[in-house]
């Protein structure tokens, strides 16, 4: 008898491979002069960045595609073929980190080792402070979800909006009244404990709304906890799903929703500022509440980095790492100016401009608030003190500031010299 031949597997570029249902590829994101893409597993809430050419193939393993398919479009988009090795090193990278249908599920993180007690031992120590993690948030935002969610409807978002600017307009022509009436707060340190109390409210407010939102669009909050930055502790949220969402306008509209929901915290005390009668302390101190408030939320929008209007920015530009970059292409301009070299030529037109502009108006913006607090300062603070307290907090800033800028030369040159011993 002749023995049957063994059925053949199939040619590599006839395979149809697909990642995994929960494996979920995030948009384009510029950081200087290259374009990544975070890849998340949510199997085990783990997060991967890879380059343009990875994420084209990544995304377009359906199932339904064959290599050879995918291989033809990528020599189109990219003027380059990938041959059987390139394909088996890929395939290989993305079963070794189990994003594949057909893998083993990934093995989960192991857990942290106990360690001793002890301040400095701490999960989330730093030398000056500590965060205090209350974990995952993702049940307690589905129930909530399940009650709030017809404030993302268009027929009651959309007049609750209208509401909060025109009492923000209200408020900003009567702000020298207000000034007048918070300084009561000076006189009254039981009603700036409650003042001081109901914005730490609302900042707990602020931090769930950026939660609700991130799940609205389909996201969600990987952890809440306590942070202790002294001389202040505060709730934080991490919405890291948020870098996933595709559409721009979900990802700056999770950004934008933690100051919205401070000023709208604000609104049952707004008319009730407007009723009482102007020499009564109480409206003194909903005058300081709905200031401090509103300057508070509204300075938030401020494009600043670990300030929401940074990230709102960042996710309207499409980029990542804006303030970091900036600099660093600010230097490499600053040295093309000096003809010490021409090191700007990789980064693409459009992120030279946005470097360039964000470098220059954030120095000019930091200017101006400077400016402002020490004018706030000297308004505020009787005299002779207010110059007083004003310069020191001056002389400060630009001896931090020098000191900053001596520090970063230094540890890049001790980089470079690092770099050429090795």
């Amino acid at each position: 008898m002749t023995a049957r031949p063994s059925e053949s597997a199939p040619p590599l570029l006839e395979l149809r491979p697909a990642r995994h249902p929960e494996i979920v590829v995030g948009p384009g994101l510029a950081r200087g002069p290259r374009v990544l893409h975070l890849i998340k597993d949510r199997r085990v809430n783990r997060s991967y960045e890879v380059g343009a050419k990875e994420h084209f193939v990544i995304s377009r393993l359906d199932g339904e595609r064959t290599l050879g398919e995918i291989g033809a479009q990528y020599a189109s988009r990219f003027g380059r073929r990938l041959g059987e090795p390139g394909w088996r090193q890929l395939l290989g990278l993305l079963s070794a980190r189990r994003l594949l249908v057909g893998n083993p599920p990934p093995e989960p993180a192991p857990e942290p080792e106990p360690e001793p007690a002890g301040p400095a031992k701490r999960r989330g120590y730093r030398p000056m402070g500590a965060d205090l993690v209350f974990g995952d948030p993702s049940a307690l935002l589905g129930r909530m979800y399940r009650w709030l969610r017809y404030l993302y409807a268009p027929y009651v978002l959309i007049p609750l909006l209208a509401v909060v600017i025109a009492m923000e307009a209200v408020l900003a022509a009567r702000v020298p009244e207000l000034l007048h009436q918070a300084h009561t707060l000076w006189r009254h340190p039981d009603l700036a404990m409650i003042v001081v109390g109901l914005l730490w409210l609302s900042s707990g407010l602020h931090e769930l709304a950026h939660g609700l939102t991130s799940y609205h669009f389909g996201g969600g909050a990987s952890e809440v906890g306590l942070r202790w930055r002294p001389p202040m502790a505060y709730l934080y949220c991490k919405t890291e799903d948020t870098m996933l969402f595709g559409p721009r306008r979900h990802r700056v509209a999770t950004a934008a929703a933690g100051v919205v929901a401070n000023l709208v915290f604000l609104l049952p005390f707004f008319p009730l500022w407007m009723w009482f009668p102007p020499d009564d302390v109480t409206r003194d101190s909903l005058a300081a509440l709905l200031l401090f408030g509103s300057l508070r939320g509204l300075v938030n929008y401020l494009p600043v980095p670990n300030l929401d209007g940074y990230v709102m920015l960042s996710h309207a530009l499409n980029v990542t790492d804006l303030s970091t970059e900036s600099y660093r292409y600010a230097r490499l301009f600053g040295r093309r100016l000096l003809g010490r070299g021409d090191e700007t030529g990789p980064y693409p037109r459009r992120m030279r401009i946005i470097h360039l502009c964000y470098a220059v108006g954030s120095v000019l913006l930091a200017a101006a608030l400077t400016a402002a607090v020490l004018w706030l300062i000297v308004l505020w603070t009787p005299e002779p003190y207010g110059r007083y307290v004003a310069g020191g907090l001056l002389a400060l800033v630009l001896v931090g500031a020098l000191g900053r800028a001596v520090g970063t030369r230094v540890l890049a040159g001790r980089a470079r010299r690092v770099a050429a011993d090795g």
